[in-house]
């Protein structure tokens, strides 16, 4: 398996920071938690992180979309 390796510039593209700095500090801590609660899964070769079911409702919850909310009501059944 063939492993690559992007090396970007800050001043080439948006940035994380750019992006974080927007969101509330409520928002930050979150996703700092959900990170750090991640379920990580080697699958062929594949390093893969999934969210946890837990954070995967609250995040559905929080985005108040339809096809969320439908979703929400197929998790917990």
């Amino acid at each position: 398996m063939e492993k690559k390796l992007k090396i970007i510039s800050m001043k080439d593209e948006q940035n994380d920071f750019s992006y974080w700095i927007t969101k509330s500090y409520q928002e930050r801590i979150d996703a700092i938690e959900a990170y750090r609660k991640k379920i990580m899964k080697i699958i062929d070769e594949v390093e893969i992180n999934f969210i946890g079911l837990n954070e995967l409702i609250k995040n559905k919850q929080a985005s108040g979309r339809d096809k969320d909310l439908l979703d929400l009501k197929n998790l917990k059944k």
